[in-house]
């Protein structure tokens, strides 16, 4: 059977479509603090009531953009990242791979194989989960200040691993 296009150029007719013919900038536009281009993956995000596309990258395009890198295994920081969603993916030859995350100007990755950046103490991060932890199921508290209080302890502890 012939085709009468490669699927290459569907590709790229794709993101022609979608606004972005380029293939290695939105990694770095949205590393660098920029809105995430819509790439040809499915995989939507819901942020704040807005509908925002997680994109493919690389491991490499991670390595090479600039800002401090953090890398914890899959779901060890999942009570502290309940407020935020992930900005990107990779995936390889044996499938997802990990997700990064874009707080601060501190890029977290988080997930099975290939994580890019130094690991921090694990104590300090067993810590800083578990005060999440017991503030995100606090009761007592309305949502909007249980939110409040996790996203406080992710930044103390992003100031703690990242320095």
């Amino acid at each position: 059977m012939i085709f009468p296009f490669s699927l290459f150029n569907m590709g790229q007719r794709r993101a022609k479509q979608i606004g972005n013919a380029k293939r290695e900038s939105p990694c770095n536009a949205a590393l660098d603090g920029h809105k995430p281009v819509k790439m040809q993956s499915d995989k939507y995000l819901f942020e704040k009531g807005k509908k925002k596309m997680k994109f493919k990258t690389t491991a490499k395009a991670i390595r090479e953009s600039y800002g401090k890198k953090i890398a914890v295994s899959y779901c060890a920081m999942q009570y502290l990242l309940s407020n935020h969603a992930p900005i990107a993916y990779t995936c390889g030859v044996y499938g997802w791979n990990f997700d990064v995350y874009q707080i601060d100007g501190v890029t977290i990755c988080t997930g099975y194989r290939g994580m890019v950046g130094k690991s921090p103490n694990y104590d300090v991060l067993r810590e800083y989960e578990t005060k999440a932890e017991k503030a995100r199921y606090n009761r007592n508290l309305p949502y909007e200040e249980r939110e409040k209080e996790v996203e406080k302890l992710l930044k103390e502890f992003l100031a703690v691993a990242a320095a």
